[in-house]
């Protein structure tokens, strides 16, 4: 388990699909249909290292904190607009079909931008 600002993440594992799939890296709370497929060489890397998340992250090519913030928003990203009292817009940006879902990649792209009540209002400093 891993604590990052009071959730609980439980630690990515790999599973292999005994259909012939391969191998599978599970990303936690996120579910199977958030699966990242990897080769073989990467499950035994993944196996040997004892920090899953970090395993993870460095499998995927992206940072621990990007990966960890992902899991904590379980893929929603954030919007970046400031309310007017100064704080940090609290909706959740959604995917082009998977509701509030998005995959690391996507989320990486799209957190920090505006939602639908903020996105036409450029005035709004951006959160960073």
């Amino acid at each position: 388990m891993f604590h990052f600002s009071s959730v609980t993440l439980t630690p990515p594992v790999i599973y292999h699909d005994e259909n012939g799939g391969g191998f599978y890296l599970d990303h936690g709370a996120l579910g199977i249909a958030n699966a990242t497929k990897i080769t073989e060489s990467q499950t035994h890397y993944f196996q040997n290292q004892e920090n899953k998340f970090l395993a993870a992250s460095t499998i995927l090519n992206i940072a621990l904190r990007s990966y960890l913030a992902w899991m904590k928003t379980q893929g929603s990203p954030q919007c970046g607009a400031l309310t007017k009292g100064g704080r940090g817009c609290r909706c959740r940006l959604r995917s082009q079909g998977y509701g509030d879902y998005m995959g690391i990649h996507e989320w990486m792209k799209a957190d920090g931008s505006y939602c639908h009540i903020h996105e036409n209002r450029s005035f709004l400093a951006h959160r960073n």
